[in-house]
């Protein structure tokens, strides 16, 4: 199936992150003399440094698969249903 592959194997750094979660770490400027900078409210904040705290991930693409794989021969089967009924009409 193209989805179970897609959300397993993905390498979209996003999709990996919320699903898994991603390490504590700091970030710095990327250059001796840069600083980080980032919209917040109506303008923008900056740092030498940041300290991420991490995030633990909520896998709710691999739920949300597992649940419409469970259901998809149902889902499959009525929208045919559907189609013949309204050819047939």
């Amino acid at each position: 199936m193209i989805a179970t592959r897609c959300i397993t194997t993905c390498k979209q750094p996003r999709t990996r992150y919320s699903s898994t979660g991603a390490p504590s770490r700091t970030s710095f400027g990327r250059k001796i003399g840069q600083v980080l900078r980032w919209a917040s409210g109506n303008g923008f904040v900056f740092a030498k440094i940041v300290h991420h705290p991490g995030y633990k991930g909520d896998p709710y693409l691999t739920r949300a698969r597992d649940a419409i794989a469970a259901r998809f021969t149902t889902i499959a089967r009525e929208a045919w249903a559907n189609i013949i009924r309204r050819l047939r009409s």
